[in-house]
């Protein structure tokens, strides 16, 4: 009964067939994507013509490394996702193969960079944590930004001596004014595996001199774990986040926070917890 039931909420029956309210329903979800189209494109529309920045954390030499695929690497597959998506409900012809590698960054261009500061160069210049020239101007005030100090091992080292702890510090999302950390990701006591992951998403006019003076605009998406920022891509199918979003902002630059829920390793589901505008 139940699986009839919620076959009939989400198909028209036969008597509706009858009855004219397939119409209607072909309608309504018609007008569904339409409105999802518009509100898309209203945040995420330069992505249609953007350079998607990974930084990938596997030992990946394209055609020197048997069994090993750059698909491999989660922030590689965020970035698959949210270009199909961009794919899927535009018009624009987006190809995958533009996917760059954090040496072939195209400064000038719009730019998503995906992942954080810790592995992703692009994620450290655009919160701040380096300015790697005199062309990068007006780094965007973030209300939170990651922290990298969470525990003594950390203290004192720089990003590259970062990656070398094991097992990897509990890095939280804190409030950038009071240094207090607001966002813990949670492990399991007994496991230790992850069980929730926080993340951000940060739309802001290009940090590069040249870029911003032609309009160009950059996103960062990134969890304190690489769960986080695969939960990244699960945003851009939510209507009811994307929507929300818009109604919060609109055309301003933004920083949103999420939550996203983890099992066996993967990101299950994610919630929306914060958008605050950016000036």
């Amino acid at each position: 009964m139940r699986l009839v039931a919620k076959t009939r909420a989400t198909s028209p029956s036969v008597i509706s067939l009858a009855t004219g309210e397939l119409y209607n329903w072909a309608k309504g979800r018609y007008i569904s994507w339409r409105e999802k189209k518009k509100v898309y494109l209203n945040l995420f529309g330069f992505l249609n013509n953007a350079d998607f920045i990974v930084s990938s954390k596997l030992d990946y030499i394209p055609d020197q490394t048997p069994g090993l695929s750059a698909w491999d690497d989660p922030d590689v597959r965020t970035a698959k996702a949210i270009f199909e998506g961009v794919a899927n409900i535009s018009t624009e012809n987006v190809k995958i193969d533009r996917l760059a590698l954090n040496t072939q960054i195209d400064l000038k261009s719009n730019i998503c960079s995906m992942g954080g500061p810790l592995f992703n160069k692009f994620s450290r210049w655009l919160m701040g944590y380096e300015i790697p020239s005199d062309n990068f101007s007006n780094i965007p005030e973030l209300p939170y930004v990651i922290n990298f100090q969470p525990d003594e091992r950390c203290i004192g080292k720089g990003f590259d001596e970062l990656k070398k702890i094991h097992p990897t510090p509990n890095y939280t999302i804190m409030n950038q004014e009071s240094g207090e950390d607001i966002y813990i990701p949670e492990l399991n006591p007994y496991t230790n595996e992850l069980m929730r992951d926080y993340g951000m998403i940060i739309k802001t006019k290009s940090i590069h001199k040249v870029a911003r003076s032609a309009g160009r605009k950059n996103l960062m998406i990134a969890g304190c774990y690489h769960v986080g920022t695969e939960a990244g891509g699960y945003i851009m199918e939510k209507e009811d986040i994307l929507n929300h979003i818009w109604k919060s902002v609109n055309d301003k630059d933004f920083q949103a926070i999420y939550v996203a829920f983890v099992r066996d390793g993967h990101p299950i589901d994610v919630e929306l917890l914060e958008v605050l505008p950016l000036e």
